[in-house]
């Protein structure tokens, strides 16, 4: 692959706020530069489109806990005004689980003693027609980092497989050159995710050990090179539990900001999922509930527009709740295992908190006056 070299705008963000400082003052109620329940209430004051960067922090910080209610009713009144009652549903589709990076909190990592995989494309075309009679037409494609077992050829081949029976198909591989998604988009690749995992540069190179995942900076600017090939649907986001969670939540939503504004016709998705147990990795960092409400509810009234996405990494009960509140966009019985939808055994990238059925998930969405899309 050619070599690039791209320098973001979104950079300029990261300049301006120390992440643990930042981290430090979320979670302050009193002291200097502690936000205060004025600058709460003045957020919530404000009409959609309307918030700024101040808005958003202080609807991150500890000082909006006690308006939690408030910013449902908010993020609630937004969701539905915004996308009408509906929720798209997706399935990933992981092609291979080899892997040649070392993350301490995947399955997939290298050395990992689980069965690797990588599917043909007889086999891709299979777990794609069972995904088909479920009604599914929007994919995410997923693989581990290996550029040798998953090559750019591999991933176009992939996405021509499947064009015809899914007119949205997302990657989220390894970082790629601008080049590389010009060739992918061409194959029929609608959008790239591209999770920065943590935007705390220090600790995003303890939990990425091995490998080219270590480089913070060219993953940063993943989906600046795959936007400037024409890649029109965006998503960014942050593994919340790796670092601070206020402070990931606000830099992923930035992140998400600066994609919107920079960028003609694109979508932007912005996703934050929590941690899962995985091969290897038993104690997982706690995020709880409430505070993960109040990231997403925070997102959904600093970005309207955005489409925020809920995986199953979550539990029906809480994916169910926040359907209802604040999330357009959600998996339904997802595999994480390549040929996990054809019965296969090879290892998995992170154990699921909800296994209901693309029926049961329609049926819950109905039960809130929501409609399924696929």
């Amino acid at each position: 692959m050619a070599q690039e070299t791209s320098i973001t705008a979104y950079r300029n963000v990261l300049e301006q706020y120390e992440f643990n400082d930042l981290a430090r003052r979320l979670a302050r109620t009193e002291g200097a530069g502690a936000f205060a329940e004025g600058d709460v209430r003045r957020a919530l004051a404000k009409t959609a489109g309307e918030r700024d960067t101040d808005d958003f922090l202080a609807l991150l910080s500890a000082a909006a806990r006690p308006f939690l209610g408030e910013m449902e009713s908010e993020a609630r009144r937004l969701t539905r005004e915004v996308w009408k009652g509906t929720v798209c549903l997706f399935a990933p589709l992981y092609l291979s689980n080899t892997c040649k990076t070392v993350c301490t909190y995947c399955g997939f990592a290298n050395g990992k003693p689980i069965k690797r995989r990588t599917l043909t494309m007889a086999e891709i075309e299979a777990e794609g027609r069972i995904l088909h009679a479920r009604g599914i037409r929007r994919l995410v494609l997923l693989t581990g980092e290996d550029y040798t077992a998953t090559p750019v050829s591999y991933l176009a081949d992939a996405c021509r497989a499947l064009a015809g029976s899914f007119p949205t198909l997302k990657l989220e591989v390894y970082p790629l050159q601008e080049a590389d998604y010009v060739e992918l988009a061409q194959a029929g690749a609608t959008g790239v995710i591209c999770y920065q995992e943590t935007y705390e540069r220090s600790r995003y190179g303890v939990v990425h050990m091995r490998g080219m995942k270590r480089k913070y900076d060219h993953r940063l600017d993943c989906l600046d090179r795959a936007a400037r090939a024409g890649i029109r649907e965006l998503s960014p986001g942050a593994l919340l539990g790796l670092s601070d969670p206020s402070a990931d939540t606000f830099f992923a939503g930035m992140h998400a900001r600066y994609l919107r504004d920079n960028y003609k016709d694109v979508e932007v998705t912005i996703s934050l999922p929590r941690l899962r147990p995985a091969a290897g990795f038993d104690e997982v960092p706690l995020v709880p509930d409430p505070l993960y409400m109040q990231m997403l509810f925070a997102v959904r009234l600093f970005l309207p527009n955005a489409r925020l996405v809920l995986s199953t990494r979550e539990p029906p009960e809480l994916r169910a709740y926040l359907s209802s509140v604040c999330i357009d966009f959600m998996s339904a019985e997802a595999s994480v295992a390549p040929g996990g939808y054809s019965g296969g055994d090879s290892g998995e990238q992170f154990s699921l908190g909800d296994h209901s059925s693309v029926e049961q998930v329609v049926g819950m969405l109905a039960q809130n006056g929501l409609q399924a899309i696929f």
